[in-house]
């Protein structure tokens, strides 16, 4: 947590995360606008409900997307990566595929 809080509705947040080489994110959503600044190594993000790795776009230190809410997307990083995630929250990922959301394998240990 950078700054904020994303759990709280109408407060802005900022967070940092700080994922591994080859870290990898099933396809999902939010329902609310995100924006990301990649500060370290590559983030590779890709568009849809099916992970297409032609269709992704790598993204460097320094680049920034916005996604906005609704978008189906997919993500994985190459290198030791370092991003940040900025919006109004709260803050919300859903799984196109339930089982791919990593809190229900949390819940059934």
């Amino acid at each position: 947590m950078l700054d904020g809080d994303p759990s709280q509705a109408g407060m802005f947040y900022t967070i940092g995360l700080k994922m591994p080489d080859g870290y990898r994110v099933p396809p999902h959503w939010h329902p609310m606008d995100a924006s990301v600044t990649v500060v370290q190594g590559s983030f590779i993000m890709g568009m849809g409900e099916k992970v297409e790795p032609v269709q992704a776009q790598e993204l460097t230190a320094g680049s920034y997307m916005r996604v906005s809410k609704g978008v189906r997307h997919y993500e994985w990083t190459k290198g030791d990566t370092i991003i940040y995630v900025y919006g109004l929250g709260p803050l919300d990922t859903i799984y196109v595929n339930p089982a791919d959301d990593p809190r229900q394998k949390a819940n059934h240990k």
